[in-house]
């Protein structure tokens, strides 16, 4: 078996020109200390009802797109 080498490669990462406008603009930076995000989250929020919420509501588009492709 022959061991092949693999070359390492960086890609530059592409950004919509127009969201680089609105980056710029807007002064915003990556964040970088999930501590100031998770500040911003209210305290008394569940994230668990959050999931629950986003399924839901994916579980129910789905059913009105299974159903518009039924009635073609």
């Amino acid at each position: 078996m022959n061991v092949q080498e693999l070359e390492t490669v960086t890609l530059e990462p592409t950004i919509d020109p127009l969201l680089q406008l609105l980056i710029d603009q807007q002064g915003v930076e990556p964040i970088t200390d999930l501590n100031k995000l998770s500040a911003l989250w209210p305290t008394n929020d569940d994230p668990d009802e959050l999931l629950a919420f986003i399924l839901t509501e994916r579980n129910e588009r789905r059913l009105v797109t299974l159903q518009k492709d039924d009635d073609r």
